[in-house]
């Protein structure tokens, strides 16, 4: 999800989510980091140490968006290089530059050599995206996608080992679409995410919690729905130290 598309600084966003049950984020900061680079990067990290909602970060692996648009920075794979090895980085945040990376463009392979020798993850981008495209994409080390629109194009991606984050934000709501392709034998590669949601959006609704009811109300088991929000989501990230309550597993509900 993107902080700043909720329109509040990281402690704000904290009080909006807890509420809701909330306690662990991963966000891109990719809108600051457009304009502000790492200085942006820098700022969402420092303005979240110590609060009560744990926020992760993917660096932005796209800034500018496009090679066609310019807002104001530019991250190259040394600026990559320079924060992957923070504690709260997972890794690179959605790889948007599917062309390039389907056609192993040297400066997308770097950027995501930094992901790779680190060791970390990296979140993909790829609507429309299919057949032996998608093979390349998935063979460059992307993990996941949040773009999905049908079920058709959920299962494609996890028939490739991605995991799909199913979004239902302010603007782009695909969770009622993609719910129809979720069954036994995939749900554990399927979470929830909001990508960009307003705070009108969480105040009325909700956060994830929001994803629950609709999820429920559209069908799906309560069971692996609230596994999609808690531990399928942890194992991705690989936060093995949350996700469900267990005997050495962080009590943060």
């Amino acid at each position: 999800m993107h902080i700043e598309s909720s329109l509040v600084d990281p402690s704000s966003f904290a009080q909006l989510v807890l509420p809701h049950g909330t306690t662990t984020v991963i966000a891109d900061p990719h809108e600051i980091c457009n304009v502000c680079g790492l200085d942006g990067l820098d700022y969402m990290i420092d303005s979240s140490e110590g609060l009560k909602l744990d926020i992760f970060f993917m660096i932005p692996s796209c800034v500018p968006s496009t090679p066609f648009e310019h807002a104001g920075a530019e991250l190259d794979a040394q600026a990559l290089r320079s924060r992957i090895d923070h504690p709260r980085v997972l890794g690179l945040g959605e790889m948007m530059d599917m062309v390039g990376t389907i056609a192993a463009e040297e400066r997308i392979l770097k950027k995501l050599a930094v992901a790779d020798l680190s060791g970390t993850l990296v979140d993909g981008h790829a609507p429309g995206v299919a057949g032996c495209d998608l093979n390349a994409y998935r063979a460059a080390g992307i993990l996941t996608d949040h773009e999905c629109a049908t079920p058709e194009e959920l299962q494609d991606r996890i028939s490739r080992g991605m995991y799909v984050l199913l979004r239902e934000g302010s603007a782009c709501q695909d969770l009622r679409n993609l719910l129809v392709g979720v069954n036994a034998h995939n749900a554990h590669m399927c979470l929830f995410c909001t990508d960009d949601r307003q705070p009108k959006s969480i105040l009325e609704s909700g956060h994830i919690d929001n994803h629950l009811r609709i999820a429920v109300s559209e069908g799906l088991d309560p069971i692996p729905a609230i596994r999609m929000a808690t531990i399928n989501a942890a194992r991705c990230y690989r936060l093995y130290d949350r996700g469900a309550i267990a005997p050495g597993l962080r009590a943060d509900m």
